[in-house]
């Protein structure tokens, strides 16, 4: 018999609501990511749709060794988010992207595609905190 684990959502009252594919599948990378790396933090948003409700109220304290910010969030195969806004997440030409760009080619199947977004959790915390985020496609890859 195959497990079969299913994510769900709670609405603040506790009663069970949707959660989207994408936002599924963006738990299930920072998942794997908790079980595989030896130092992380993830840290899980809610109302991104709804002006960036969660990540714009974050908690500084948890943010204050934080050296850089990915999300897991959105549909595609390689898009990549490095504006929203008006606001550059990251430098496309800098070490943060350098160093990072290896890694998406070879799990993408292709280049990667810069694009810009209109909300991403990431907005916030870049404008708070000034570090490098960058927002990934991983819906096709894990639904």
């Amino acid at each position: 018999m195959e497990n079969k684990l299913t994510l769900t959502g709670k609405d603040s009252e506790g009663n069970r609501c949707g959660i989207g594919a994408d936002d599924k599948a963006g738990v299930f990378v920072c998942m794997e990511l908790l079980d595989q790396m030896p130092v992380i933090k993830v840290a899980l948003f809610a109302g991104e749709e709804y002006g960036c409700v969660g990540s714009r109220n974050a908690n500084p304290g948890f943010f204050w060794n934080v050296a850089y910010a990915l999300e897991f969030d959105c549909p595609g195969k390689a898009n990549v988010t490095h504006e929203c806004s008006g606001l550059q997440l990251f430098d496309t030409t800098g070490d943060f992207y350098r160093r990072i760009k290896p890694v998406l080619t070879a799990h993408m199947e292709q280049e990667p595609v810069l694009q810009s977004h209109v909300y991403t959790d990431v907005w916030p915390l870049k404008r708070m905190f000034g570090f490098s985020c960058i927002k990934i496609a991983t819906m096709e890859y894990f639904v």
